[in-house]
């Protein structure tokens, strides 16, 4: 038994080394109010009768963790008609309504800072990376366009963001305490132009975690 005792002692300091290191964390995140917005608009259906359809807009800023984004400031938007077909990985396309155009330019998009200062948004508008990024790729050929054409929400597969197009702003993005206020502007649903609500940005604070697994050095 004392030899047992004895081999535990000696081992305890190396099994503190199995460990997880959490680190502090803190960055500019979008505020939860009005993440996302629901609204009805009156469109023409095919026998040219009026027709109420809810819509839905989401928006997000894009993950500037990555060095490449430190210099620009993205942003993010994707938005569907509720109802529509939907593409999935095992079944193809889905039935369900049909694709309602819903275009958008960044002819009224900016960044208000704290001091009043107003960034407009680029006109260029870019895809994501890949199906599964959250961070833009290249640009679209237009300045305008159908966020919620089959060819976006084709690689959606569930996820609404993944559906997203990224538009940017010639400012670095805001530092962890940083109050902006994000104004995407409006989108174009028939002859409709429709107020996208502006975003703020607020600080989160929390810890990432970097699991060591099991270290056997003292």
């Amino acid at each position: 038994m004392k030899n047992l005792k004895r081999l535990f002692i000696l081992a305890s300091p190396l099994l503190l080394n199995a460990c997880t290191i959490y680190h502090k964390d803190s960055h500019a995140i979008l505020c939860r109010d009005e993440s996302a917005k629901n609204f009805i608009v009156t469109v023409t259906d095919e026998n040219g009768e009026p027709k109420p359809v809810k819509f839905t807009i989401v928006t997000d800023i894009a993950n500037y963790d990555e060095p490449i984004l430190e210099k620009q400031f993205w942003a993010r938007i994707a938005g569907f008609n509720r109802g529509r077909k939907w593409h999935t990985r095992h079944s193809g396309w889905e039935s369900g309504d049909e694709p309602i155009p819903m275009y958008y330019s960044t002819e009224y998009a900016y960044v208000e800072k704290e001091d009043g200062t107003r960034v407009p948004a680029l006109a260029e508008i870019r895809e994501a990376r890949t199906p599964q990024s959250s961070l833009p790729g290249w640009p679209f050929e237009e300045t305008t366009i159908d966020i919620n054409a089959d060819e976006l929400q084709y690689n959606r597969h569930g996820m609404l963001m993944y559906a997203s197009v990224y538009i940017g702003f010639a400012t670095p993005p805001p530092e962890p305490g940083d109050k902006w206020i994000i104004h995407f502007g409006k989108i174009q649903i028939g002859d409709e132009l429709i107020d996208i609500p502006p975003r703020e940005t607020c600080l989160y604070e929390g810890y990432t975690d970097v699991d060591l697994g099991m270290s056997f050095l003292p």
